[in-house]
């Protein structure tokens, strides 16, 4: 296949992936188009990236790019990278969330042209038949939600099924008995604990949907600290006569706390000094997320000038709280 083919195969690939997230009315789509809802909160942000695809996370990446609250997804350099994070601080903090669990989280953090987008997907673009719940807004314990009928012609109505199962729910206002088809109706609910769980199942004409609030989200924090390692030390040597060679340590460094992770690009030497400065340096050998590996390197331009350096190895960490 020549490099013209390849390119263009690659470029309808990924134009299918964008179609694909939006005929499926994906909540992560529409959050990473409009980032307002992104960055709501870091629990929100680990979650979208549980739920993400590939395609869902470079869209969110490029809307982020040159605001100042782009958050673990503008710091992460590949998806990968930002997956192993998001995984390591839920796990540290025993958050149990999945990727079933996170695209639920989302979904109910959308709003503005994101919600308005991701309703007119499930109720226009790709509606489908039966009952379609979603949340329109929360108001402290009110809770506002979305609800569509879709029957088998636009002029069906539908009627109220058996008893509605509500958990940690009361009615505020009762819903419609009569539903017509294609119709967008609103649900006002109470819930009588806020910071828990609450549950809702309602069926219209044989169909049923069920439909989970989360409450108060977990408010995750990201703490930053700086880590000394070891103190590197070398000097040039002198082999004989007129040939000399350089010398060089290496040390590493590796995340201190639970579900931390080191900062790609910070590690280098403090405290550094070198008897001939312009021929001593050190460079960052190993830079990932788990560990960071700094070697110093001095040499001599002269045989009779002896050469020396040391410095403490430096790296900055994150890792997560609990507020």
């Amino acid at each position: 296949m020549s490099k013209v083919s390849a390119a263009f195969v690659t470029l309808i690939c990924l134009g299918m992936s964008i179609v694909e997230s939006q005929a499926e009315c994906s909540p992560a789509f529409y959050m990473a188009k409009y980032v307002q809802s992104l960055q709501a909160s870091n629990y929100v942000q680990f979650s979208f990236i549980l739920a993400a695809t590939l395609t869902e996370f470079d869209l969110a990446k490029k809307s982020l790019a040159g605001q100042s609250q782009g958050g673990i997804i503008s710091e992460s350099q590949s998806f990968d990278e930002a997956k192993s994070k998001a995984t390591r601080v839920f796990g540290a903090l025993k958050l149990n969330v999945g990727a079933a669990q996170a695209a639920k989280v989302i979904a109910q953090q959308l709003v503005g042209p994101a919600l308005q987008d991701y309703v007119k997907c499930i109720t226009i673009d790709e509606p489908k038949p039966g009952v379609t719940l979603w949340q329109i807004d929360r108001d402290g314990d009110v809770v506002t939600l979305g609800a569509y009928w879709l029957g088998t012609n636009r002029d069906e109505v539908g009627r109220l099924e058996g008893e509605t199962v509500l958990r940690n729910f009361e009615w505020l206002g009762k819903p419609p008995t009569n539903w017509k088809s294609g119709a967008i109706e609103k649900l006002l609910l109470v819930a009588k604990s806020p910071e828990e769980r609450s549950f809702i199942s309602i069926g219209v004409n044989g169909s049923s949907a069920e439909f989970s609030t989360f409450g108060k989200l977990p408010d995750v924090v990201l703490l930053t600290k700086e880590i000394v390692g070891p103190t590197l030390s070398a000097r040039s040597f002198r082999a004989s006569g007129t040939v000399c060679g350089a010398g060089s340590s290496t040390a590493c460094v590796y995340p201190t706390e639970p579900g931390g992770y080191l900062v790609k690009g910070t590690g280098r030497l403090t405290d550094y000094s070198a008897i001939i400065g312009n021929n001593a340096g050190f460079s960052l050998q190993v830079d990932t997320l788990d560990q960071a590996c700094v070697t110093l390197t001095v040499s001599t331009g002269a045989c009779e000038a002896a050469n020396a350096g040391q410095g403490k190895i430096s790296v900055l960490e994150r890792y997560p709280k609990l507020q």
